[in-house]
């Protein structure tokens, strides 16, 4: 008897563990494998959004209130759940850099020369592609797109970016 209230409180223990570790999780990232390649690629998706993680034959989906996207299985390398910096300063692997969310658009600055930046919608249509400056900045004027969340991505990092 003594060993199955035993249990039964270790089990408790353990769930509150792992739901107060769930608590400080602010992001859901998806890594996918590159082609010819060791690198991943990182897609974030903010819990806010509720995402919601189902398979659809040979695919892993993420459905969030905003949109969602559908990853081959046998390129997922791995998916789970992080803490995001609530600053929104963001880093690459390299020089650090920082982003800045402006009326006009996005201002980048401290980031390694002649950087390739591609800028996609949310449904990952490509948009256009960037360079860093040889100062490692960049400005991505976005008044001439519609209200939404674009998504920015360089080296193996990807940004999200809402303009309203």
């Amino acid at each position: 008897m003594k060993n199955v209230f035993f249990l039964k409180r270790v089990f408790s223990l353990l769930l509150l563990l792992v739901l107060a570790l769930a608590v400080n999780a602010q992001v859901l990232i998806v890594e996918q494998k590159q082609e010819g390649s060791q690198e991943t690629k990182k897609v974030s998706y903010d819990l806010g959004d509720n995402p919601v993680l189902t398979y659809s034959g040979t695919n892993l989906v993420v459905k969030t209130n905003i949109a969602s996207a559908e990853f081959p299985l046998g390129k997922v390398a791995k998916y789970y759940f992080a803490e995001s910096d609530p600053t929104g300063v963001v880093t690459t692997q390299g020089k650090m850099g920082y982003l800045f969310v402006t009326e006009e658009g996005v201002r980048m600055v401290g980031f390694e020369p002649s950087i390739q930046v591609k800028f996609y919608t949310i449904s990952g249509q490509f948009i256009q592609e960037y360079k860093t400056s040889e100062e490692g900045s960049l400005e991505i004027n976005l008044n001439g797109h519609p209200q939404g969340v674009y998504l920015i991505q360089l080296n193996t990092t990807t940004i999200k970016v809402i303009k309203k």
